[in-house]
């Protein structure tokens, strides 16, 4: 392609030097003529270089769509050539045994215990309600039947006056190293 271009870039050139020599030479009408010819040389250097473009995004989107069907085909060959996954695995017989479940007694979590020195006195411990779990004789529930627990508030607990104003054990500046040690520790800086 590029030398076609090469061949009509020279073609263009060579009648604008005829079209001078014979302005050069008061032969007008002659130099109009290999004007005319050199204009048409370059509205055939257009022509070609836009079809050029042109078929070539053509071939661009054929070639796309060949290969889009070439992967359809493909995909829809492995498809029937795979086997089942139904036809794969043999049945499965599923036998339930009717045996009563064990009864499950649940445990109450153990209380996070917080050491007095990390406590902001600032702050004021509002207690959060603690439930339990009455205790009841737990009767042997049939297979198909779930067991009933019920939850009932505990008591709330007893606030004295000692426990209303807590005093710091720790300055500001304590507390502050001590949660910052407390943060690299956790991110495995310490």
């Amino acid at each position: 392609m590029s030398g076609d271009k090469v061949k009509r870039v020279r073609a263009v050139r060579k009648w604008l030097e005829k079209a001078e020599s014979c302005y050069s030479s008061h032969k007008e009408v002659t130099g109009e003529i290999n004007l005319i010819m050199a204009q048409a040389e370059m509205e055939r250097l257009k022509e070609t270089r836009r079809n050029g473009k042109g078929r070539k995004r053509a071939l661009q989107i054929v070639a796309l769509f060949a290969a889009f069907g070439v992967f359809l085909g493909l995909n829809a060959i492995w498809q029937a050539l795979e086997p089942s996954k139904e036809s794969m695995t043999p049945p499965v017989q599923v036998v339930q045994e009717k045996e009563p479940a064990p009864a499950v007694k649940k445990e109450e979590p153990e209380p996070l215990s917080v050491p007095s020195e990390i406590v902001d006195p600032g702050i004021s411990a509002q207690p959060e309600p603690v439930y339990t779990v009455p205790e009841q004789p737990v009767p042997q529930p049939a297979a198909t039947q779930p067991a009933v627990v019920t939850l009932q508030p505990a008591a709330p607990p007893v606030r004295t006056a000692a426990a209303a104003a807590p005093k710091p054990a720790l300055s500001d500046k304590e507390i502050q190293s001590v949660v910052g040690e407390a943060g690299r520790a956790l991110r495995g800086q310490g």
